[in-house]
């Protein structure tokens, strides 16, 4: 008779079931911008997109048909459409540092735009490497260069290997600022890693960004990387620097960039 009821109980327990539908809210969709000039002799990129649901599994819409220009202090240059949502400029050219860049996009008759200052950065004297000392595959890559004394500065890494892009995301890149190395000079002070073995040819890059750029790659990074808990709250929408309630960021960077064999005798 105790086991007759006990199975009684579990079977109503297991049968009492509810459905819930909850009504989730869905947010407007946005242009989302992605867009830069560096001081690297080049065609220069902006990708436009729209936002997607939260739930969604569809890749986000890329916009086509849009005006995209990039303007300085004494050049106008009109970006073309290479790709859905992909423009460039006709002219290959370098970013000043010091020069301010202010990008603007005019499509389905909305007007948006946005405004950086690009900042001046160090040359890279030399980089080294170091064996890490959890992962034998793995080799911190040391950096020596000149801080600048003007407080500050902000910085992201990246590492080419045998001249492929290895940082090829923003989770990926290093990030730092001038709080705690102010004009000192940086002796081999570790700023990036890469899965390499003697023979293979190490590229580090260094780039100068805007403090506000810095914050927003920050921002991206703790709503991505620390927050995939099975009870962390949705991402929200992290605010750029692009007018007219779009998404995204515009910035202007200068960069630098050393290179090394692993094994290289100097």
């Amino acid at each position: 008779m105790r086991y007759f009821l006990i199975i009684t109980v579990l079977f109503f327990l297991c049968g009492c079931t509810e459905k819930i539908d909850v009504d989730l809210f869905e947010s407007p969709v946005n242009l989302v911008v992605e867009g830069y000039v560096t001081s690297e002799a080049k065609q220069h990129s902006v990708l436009l997109s729209r936002s997607s649901p939260y739930f969604s599994d569809l890749p986000p819409e890329m916009v086509s048909g849009a005006t995209v220009t990039i303007e300085d202090s004494s050049t106008l240059y009109t970006l073309y459409e290479n790709a859905p949502g992909i423009y460039l400029t006709d002219a290959v050219f370098a970013g000043i540092p010091g020069s301010s860049y202010t990008l603007t996009i005019s499509v389905d008759g909305e007007t948006y735009s946005a405004t950086s200052v690009m900042p001046s950065v160090q040359p890279i004297d030399s980089i080294m490497f170091y064996r890490s000392e959890t992962n034998e595959k793995v080799y911190e890559i040391g950096l020596f260069t000149q801080e600048p004394s003007t407080p500050g500065d902000h910085y992201f890494w990246k590492v080419y290997k045998d001249f492929v892009l290895m940082s090829k995301n923003i989770t990926q890149l290093e990030f730092a600022n001038d709080d705690l190395i102010n004009g000192n000079y940086l002796s081999g002070i570790h700023v990036q890693s890469v899965e390499a073995r003697p023979g293979n040819r190490i590229t580090l890059e260094m780039a100068s960004i805007t403090e506000e750029y810095y914050e927003y790659c920050l921002a991206i990074i703790k709503e991505t990387l620390y927050a995939d808990g099975p009870f962390e709250s949705a991402p929200a929408s992290i605010t750029g620097n692009i007018s007219n309630g779009a998404l995204g960021f515009f910035t202007a960077y200068s960069l630098t960039r050393k290179s090394r064999y692993i094994g290289q005798i100097e």
